[in-house]
């Protein structure tokens, strides 16, 4: 599985860091690394966390971080 982060998804990250930069800016940058951090963990386990209820036909799971939900869909390569 190859990780792509959606343009969206990227957004959020800088949102997440911004807000949380408010307070503490050293902490907005470690802990934007520990969310991508687990999202790259996803590539090892793509299947190991829940599929979202409603959304299973479209294989949409989610996996916490946190106060953070981070969704993902998984896909083989074409």
């Amino acid at each position: 599985m190859i990780l792509e982060f959606s343009d969206e998804a990227e957004n959020d990250l800088e949102q997440i860091a911004d807000y949380i930069a408010w307070d503490n800016p050293r902490r907005a940058l470690s802990f934007v690394r520990e969310l991508r951090s687990k999202c790259e963990d996803l590539v090892d386990s793509p299947n190991g966390f829940a599929l979202v209820p409603r959304y299973e036909h479209h294989g949409i799971r989610r996996r916490v971080h946190g106060n953070y939900l981070i969704f993902y869909r998984s896909r083989t390569r074409r």
